[in-house]
C-alpha cells in the first residue's frame, strides 16, 4: 500500500471518528439547527406580513383575484372556487351591514363544519367584526354562559335541527340576541328565529367596499376560541388579527406548505387547530381545503386519496384511532418546564420564591411580552381568570408566565411529551372534559342526590 493510500485511509479514518463523536456528544444538533431555521422563517414571514397588514381577509381576497377559479373548499363532493366562496362572504357582509354593528361588537358563530361557516366567517371580515366560536357540544347552562360572557349581539347558527333546538331551550337566558340561521327557510324555525338564507337572497355578491373595515388595526380582535371548560365555564380566549397573520404562516414556514398543497380537515372549526391549521394556514398559502363534517377513522384514508390530499392536522387522539383501524386502511417558542403541586394545581417555589426546574412538569410559556396580544387581554370578560393563568416571579423577580395546564415530561434527550391535564378533567376522544360539568348534568337527575365525575383509563 502506497504512502498516499495510507493517507486518504488514514483521513477518512479521522472523519469517521470526528463524525461518531459528533452523533454522539451532540445527536440533535441537526434537528436544533433545524428548528432554529424555521422560527427564524416563520419570524421573516410573519414580519413582512404585519409590514404589509396582510390580515386574513386582505390575503383571501389576494387569492381571489389572482385565482378565482382555483378549488378553495372540497365538501362532501361539491368544490367551491375562491370566487364562489367570496360572492357568498360579500352577501353576508352585506346582509350583516344591516345590523348596524360597531367596531369591537361580537357575533357567535354556533355552527357545524361546513363551507357556510368559512363565507360567514370571512363576511364579518369584511366589515371587520369578530366572531366568537361556540363549541356545537356545549347545551344549556355552558351554551348560554358562553353566548353571555362573550356579550354577542348576534348568533349565526347552522340550520342543524340538534344546535336549533338546544338554542331554542336556553332563549329566555339569552333573551334580546338575534339568532339567524343558515340552510333553514323561516316556515321551519321558531318564532324568535331569522332566516339567514331568505336574507342572503335578496342581496348581490359583488366585492362589498374596502372602506368597511378600513379601521381593522393589529390588536383588534379577529375571533375568540373557547377554553374546555375543565377549570369553570369555557372562557372565551382572544385571537387578534396579529395573531391571525402569525399563526397563519404556521405550515408555511414549519412545512414548506403552499398554494399546491391540499389540506383535510376533519377536526372542528370551533376548536383552534380546526381553524389555525386547517383553515387559516389555508387561507394564507392561498392552497385548498378538503372539509369534513367530522372525524371518520374508516374514511379518513379514502377520502385523503380521492382528493389527493398533501397534508393533515394531528391531535393527541387521531392517530391513534387511524392506527386502530385495519392495515388496508393504512396503505393505498421559548418554554420551561417546573415542579408543580397536585393538590394545589399551583408551581412549586423554592426558599428564594422561585419556581424549580425539573423532568415531570407542568408547561409555563412567557405571557408578555408577546407580539399578538396587548397585556391581560388573553381572555373576554373577567380579569381574574387572566390573574389565575398568570405566574409571576418564575426565575427572576418581575418575569411573568402564563400556566397552560398541561403536565409535561421532558427526558434526557430534550424531548417533552403531554402525560396529564391540571383540574378536574379527562380527555375523550381529542376533548377536554371537564369532570364538574358532567357532574352537574347527571345532578340533575330527579333520582341523583349527588354527583363526583372522575376519568379512569379507558383500554382500547
Amino acid at each position: 500500500m502506497s504512502t498516499y493510500q495510507k493517507a486518504v485511509i488514514g483521513a477518512l479514518g479521522a472523519v469517521g471518528t470526528s463524525y461518531a463523536a459528533y452523533k454522539l456528544m451532540f445527536p440533535w444538533l441537526a434537528l436544533d439547527s433545524k428548528d432554529i431555521a424555521i422560527k427564524e422563517k416563520l419570524m421573516e414571514l410573519f414580519t413582512k406580513g404585519v409590514e404589509n397588514k396582510l390580515f386574513i381577509i386582505e390575503r383571501f381576497e389576494r387569492h381571489v383575484a389572482e385565482n378565482p377559479d382555483k378549488y378553495f373548499v372540497i365538501f362532501e363532493d361539491r368544490l367551491y372556487t375562491y370566487q364562489q366562496v367570496d360572492e357568498e362572504a360579500n352577501k353576508m357582509a352585506r346582509v350583516v351591514k344591516t345590523w348596524n354593528l360597531q367596531k369591537g361588537d361580537v357575533v357567535a358563530l354556533y355552527m357545524r363544519n361546513e363551507p357556510a361557516f368559512l363565507w360567514t366567517f370571512l363576511g364579518f371580515q369584511k366589515l371587520g367584526i369578530p366572531v366568537s366560536l361556540l363549541n356545537c357540544n356545549l347545551t344549556h347552562t355552558p351554551l348560554a354562559h358562553s353566548i353571555n360572557v362573550c356579550d354577542a349581539k348576534a348568533i349565526v347558527c347552522s340550520g342543524d335541527p340538534d344546535l336549533i333546538n338546544a338554542l331554542g331551550e336556553i332563549r329566555s337566558s339569552i333573551s334580546g340576541i338575534p339568532v339567524y340561521v343558515h340552510g333553514t327557510d323561516s316556515s321551519s324555525l321558531p318564532s324568535s328565529f331569522t332566516s339567514l338564507s331568505e336574507l342572503v337572497a335578496t342581496v348581490p355578491g359583488d366585492q362589498t367596499p374596502k372602506e368597511w373595515r378600513t379601521q381593522i388595526q393589529n390588536y383588534d380582535p379577529l375571533a375568540y376560541i373557547y377554553t374546555s371548560g375543565t377549570t369553570g365555564l369555557p372562557k372565551p380566549v382572544l385571537l387578534t388579527q396579529l395573531k391571525g397573520i402569525g399563526v397563519g404562516e404556521v405550515l408555511r414556514a414549519q412545512a414548506n406548505l403552499s398554494d399546491k398543497d391540499i389540506m383535510y380537515t376533519c377536526l372542528p372549526l370551533y376548536h383552534s387547530s380546526g381553524f389555525f391549521l386547517g383553515i387559516l394556514n389555508v387561507i394564507t398559502t392561498g392552497g385548498t381545503c378538503v372539509l369534513r363534517r367530522t372525524f371518520s377513522a374508516s374514511h379518513f384514508w379514502e377520502d385523503c386519496r380521492k382528493h389527493k390530499v398533501t397534508g393533515f392536522q394531528y391531535i393527541g387522539e387521531l392517530c391513534r384511532f387511524l392506527l386502530l383501524r385495519p392495515p388496508a386502511w393504512r396503505d393505498n417558542f421559548s418554554q420551561i418546564l417546573v415542579k408543580f403541586d397536585l393538590a394545589t394545581a399551583e408551581p412549586m417555589r423554592d426558599k428564594n420564591g422561585r419556581c424549580i426546574r425539573v423532568n415531570q412538569a407542568c408547561c409555563l410559556r412567557p405571557s408578555r411580552p408577546s407580539p399578538f396580544i396587548k397585556p391581560d387581554d388573553i381572555y373576554l370578560g373577567d380579569k381574574k381568570n387572566v390573574e389565575k393563568k398568570l405566574v409571576r416571579d418564575v426565575m427572576v423577580k418581575g418575569d411573568i408566565y402564563f400556566n397552560y395546564g398541561d403536565i409535561l415530561y421532558q427526558d434526557k434527550d430534550y424531548f417533552v411529551y403531554f402525560t396529564d391535564r391540571i383540574g378536574d378533567t379527562f380527555r375523550w376522544k381529542g376533548e377536554n372534559v371537564s369532570t364538574l360539568e358532567v357532574a352537574n348534568v347527571l345532578s340533575t337527575l330527579d333520582f341523583v342526590l349527588d354527583a363526583n365525575v372522575y376519568g379512569v383509563t379507558v383500554q382500547v
